[in-house]
């Protein structure tokens, strides 16, 4: 896999722990935001030697990986996204991702907030000509990501960013639901 979707840990003066940056200097190893993988980081027979050398523990322990991963997630989410919307790949609110569509604007993806009626879910994908996603947060905690104020419908165009968010979203829903083996 690509390492920028796998979980660095990096081995710094004997404590083992997470590298969000993937910048932190000192020997390190990857692992997948599967459960299973996660969870080898835990178990010292698992470990490189070379890396394990000096150990002390970890930073995070393992009560609360799960915390620190779904924190930094959506810290890398709320970045990605603001940068999306500063550099204007990112369009947000029905009427103007409709509108948007209607005037030949081509969409890579759009979210709806969990909470969306069926029916502006139903007109949405009537005027996109992309599958749409519905996702797990609902019109105020995705508001809050942008600017605060609900938002049930937002659309990006391609670009790397748009994969950005859509990784670290992929990642926080699964974690919100338990499910970190969903994500590969």
């Amino acid at each position: 896999m690509d390492k920028d979707s796998m979980l660095r840990w990096v081995n710094i003066k004997g404590q083992i722990c997470p590298d969000w940056t993937q910048k932190a200097s000192g020997r390190s190893v990857y692992t997948h935001f599967k459960k299973e993988c996660i969870e080898g980081i835990f178990i010292q027979k698992k470990l490189p030697s070379k890396f394990a050398d000096n150990f002390t523990g970890y930073s995070p322990d393992r009560e609360n990986i799960g915390k620190y991963i779904i924190d930094q997630a959506r810290r890398s989410l709320n970045h990605f996204i603001s940068l999306s919307i500063k550099s204007g790949k990112l369009v947000k609110g029905q009427n103007l991702v409709t509108g948007s569509a209607k005037k030949g604007k081509i969409f890579k993806y759009c979210l709806l907030a969990s909470d969306l009626s069926e029916n502006t879910a139903s007109e949405v994908q009537k005027a996109l000509s992309i599958p749409v996603r519905k996702i797990k947060l609902d019109k105020s905690e995705l508001g809050l990501m942008i600017d605060g104020r609900p938002c049930g419908v937002i659309a990006f165009f391609e670009s790397e960013l748009s994969e950005k968010v859509c990784f670290y979203l992929d990642l926080v829903e699964n974690f919100i639901s338990g499910d970190i083996n969903a994500h590969q």
